[in-house]
């Protein structure tokens, strides 16, 4: 076994799924005052918050009516 893959771990760590296959469905009804609607993956909240999505949608918004 190459010693690189042996300082990652266990290889029983390798074996289990890092990726759901079901999806998480919510389901909201939007209202005339939710301008928008932000579809992203779970990771992206680790790096921008609610605030700066929204300021990034305002910024950079193109026809329609945000």
């Amino acid at each position: 076994m190459d010693p690189l893959f042996r300082r990652a771990g266990p290889i029983n760590a390798l074996k289990s799924p890092s990726l759901s296959i079901e999806p998480q469905v919510h389901v909201r009804k939007l209202k005339p005052r939710n301008p928008c609607l932000i579809f992203v993956s779970d990771g992206v909240w680790e790096h921008l918050s609610d605030d700066a999505a929204v300021q990034i949608i305002f910024k950079n918004q193109r026809n329609g009516r945000v």
